[in-house]
């Protein structure tokens, strides 16, 4: 991954925005984080690849966790 630590950054900031009350700008850096690992993908990106020292399922489960826990999942 070329941009260092962007999933970490989408990922604090969405926590960060959700105590703040903010819950759409949470949402939108969810949904970028997820995107960012989606472009990775398939852009080539194999199953099992590892992206900031974490499992790419472990991103995606950390992201989509966190929009079911704040109830941000769109219908």
């Amino acid at each position: 991954m070329k941009d260092k630590n962007v999933l970490t950054e989408h990922f604090r900031k969405a926590k960060e925005l959700i105590k703040k009350g903010e819950k759409d700008k949470a949402r939108d850096e969810a949904d970028y984080g997820l995107l960012r690992i989606l472009n990775l993908r398939e852009n080539g990106l194999p199953d099992g690849s590892y992206i900031e020292d974490q499992p790419m399922d472990t991103w995606i489960n950390r992201f989509w966790i966190f929009l079911e826990k704040h109830n941000l999942m769109l219908g």
